[in-house]
């Protein structure tokens, strides 16, 4: 959450509280790898009936080194996350609409979090700003948890 307020001139972050308020998803019960795509689309659901606004969610799981703290000054300080995984993480949640998939998990991300045998590759992709092409894997619905 971006927002930042200002009080006697000193910066103030929003509480867990605000962050939730503003992110509806943080109130669903399951969030894991079946409960949130089913937890997101009981959410569009009720939006829907709201007649509110939907969106889909899309999640790109990639591996690596960052750099992260507080950048910023004193008006405004934001937490922040960089560097090249970053990128690569943000180009594979953006592949996630092309090949109609809500969940993209890197092969990185696969081999560390040993997660092959519950995994399906959807191919190999050039992304944006990335040296090398990506086998990337989606959650295979047969496979059970081990």
């Amino acid at each position: 959450m971006a927002v930042l307020v200002q009080s006697r001139g000193e910066p103030v972050k929003p509480t867990p509280a605000d962050e939730r308020a503003a992110h509806p998803l943080y109130d669903e019960p399951a969030v894991s790898e079946q409960g949130m795509p089913r937890g997101v689309a009981e959410l569009k659901g009720r939006r829907t009936a709201a007649g509110q606004a939907v969106t889909d969610m899309y999640l790109g799981l990639h591996v690596g080194e960052v750099f992260y703290g507080n950048v910023g000054s004193h008006e405004r300080l934001d937490f922040t996350v960089i560097g090249p995984a970053v990128n690569e993480a943000s180009r594979i949640a953006a592949m996630c609409r092309s090949v109609d998939q809500p969940v993209l998990i890197s092969a990185a991300f696969a081999e560390v979090a040993d997660l092959k045998l519950r995994l399906v590759s959807v191919g190999r992709y050039a992304l944006l700003g990335v040296s090398h092409p990506q086998e990337l894997f989606t959650i295979d619905p047969g496979a059970r948890p081990s």
